[in-house]
């Protein structure tokens, strides 16, 4: 049972008619921008302390502040591409997961948090690993929960602290999604009082980031689950699926994105809880982008799925055929897919390549840092279950390392064990 999720530093973010009904109460939400997928074309700060398996280095511990009235403001940083990693494998305490920040500012440079964030105490009597991302995304910085209830943050300058304590206790898994300004959270409560092995009632309320107030509760259900996976244009993004634990499966991703919606999403506004978009589960494959959410569909071929509500299919990209998960460029319109359980393509309305020559062996795309650099994650040979960066223009892959959650002959337990993306 471990899990590895990275952040794509482009993108974070459906659902559909299925998902429960929002209930709630209507309170405005001044969360403005758009989140994770929103600054798409932005340098990305990045950094801060983590011990984390060979082959990253355990950088020095960095003093946790006191709780923060308001988040403060953040030094600007070196400018450039960051990754946020985050690994559960059983390399770790099973009681802690590891956070570190890779940033290219002329070079690879990587932080993290020391010590460890702990795992949520819900976590070591489900029966998988609850697959919600572990981590959120601000325009400034990631967000991480350290135990059932402290809310921390991470910047790229490596400053870490706690921003506020969350309602959670031990019967209770939290899922979360941070505005872009700092100022809004939107919170996913998985309620396991009835046991571990019950169906838990979920509610989502968004509130102020900092102490709580002007709550909204949007989402309230005892059946179904969503939850919250990032913000778009000044709405929420919500995750759809049968439960928020992950399935086993054979090719190691339990589902073609790393939130495990395979219900597809929901866009909804943040205040009332009203569905204002739904992307269906063929436009779910990947990461969701500032451009829009990857799509893949039986048979081979790719396409775009817009904010604005509109489908493009790739002309070109049959050879799309093996679909495992997709990765759109932030801005668009080019998606890297898989043309063979190994090969990767890169494939837009006008163009196609099939094959992108640097690659060895087999791979799986999983997201880009830019327009030119794909991050991929090895599936075979002396880097099985690490990730790498292919630069297209030099045709060259350099490897990030790491060992993630990963397994030559074992059902993986993990429905993302990489997730990524840019602040």
């Amino acid at each position: 049972m471990h899990r590895l999720a990275f952040i794509a530093f482009a993108a974070l973010l459906l659902s559909s008619g299925c998902g429960p009904r929002p209930v709630a109460t209507a309170t405005s939400d001044t969360s403005p921008s758009p989140s994770i997928t929103t600054s798409s074309s932005a340098p990305s700060p990045s950094p801060s302390l983590t011990r984390l398996p060979a082959p990253f280095p355990s950088p020095s511990p960095v003093p946790a502040q006191s709780p923060l009235p308001t988040p403060p403001p953040v030094p600007p940083g070196a400018q450039g591409s960051t990754l946020v990693l985050v690994d559960r494998s059983s390399t770790l305490d099973p009681a802690q997961y590891a956070i570190a920040l890779i940033f290219d500012a002329g070079k690879v440079s990587m932080h993290g948090t020391s010590p460890n964030p702990k795992q949520q105490t819900i976590v070591k009597s489900l029966p998988r690993m609850p697959s919600p991302p572990l981590v959120s995304i601000s325009s400034s910085r990631v967000y991480f929960l350290d135990g059932d209830t402290n809310l921390r943050f991470l910047t790229r300058d490596g400053v870490t602290g706690l921003t506020t304590t969350l309602p959670g206790g031990p019967t209770q898994f939290l899922s979360f999604a941070v505005s872009p300004d700092d100022k809004r959270i939107a919170l996913a409560i998985f309620d396991y009082s009835a046991g571990a092995t019950a169906r838990p009632a979920v509610t989502i309320t968004v509130q102020d980031l900092v102490g709580g107030g002007n709550p909204a509760l949007i989402y309230n259900s005892a059946t179904t689950a969503g939850w919250p996976v990032g913000w778009i244009q000044g709405n929420l993004v919500l995750a759809l699926g049968p439960d928020q634990i992950s399935a086993p499966s054979g090719n190691n991703f339990a589902a073609p994105n790393p939130y495990n919606a395979v219900g597809g999403y929901q866009v909804v506004d943040p205040s009332t809880g009203n569905v204002l978009d739904t992307i269906p589960p063929e436009c779910a494959y990947g990461l969701i982008e500032a451009a829009g959410s990857p799509c893949w569909r039986v048979g081979g071929g790719v396409g775009l799925r817009t904010w604005g509500g509109t489908t493009t299919w790739y002309p070109n990209s049959f050879a799309a055929n093996f679909g495992l998960r997709e990765a759109l460029v932030p801005q668009g319109p080019s998606v890297a897919s898989n043309s063979s359980p190994g090969s990767i393509g890169v494939y837009d309305p006008a163009n196609h390549l099939d094959f992108i020559a640097a690659i060895s062996g087999s791979a799986v795309a999983m997201g880009w840092i830019d327009s030119r650099r794909l991050v991929i994650r090895h599936m075979d040979g002396p880097y099985a279950g690490r990730s790498a960066v292919v630069d297209l223009d030099a045709n060259t892959v350099g490897e990030i390392g790491g060992t993630f959650c990963f397994s030559r002959t074992a059902v993986i337990e993990c429905p993302d064990p990489e997730m990524f993306g840019r602040l």
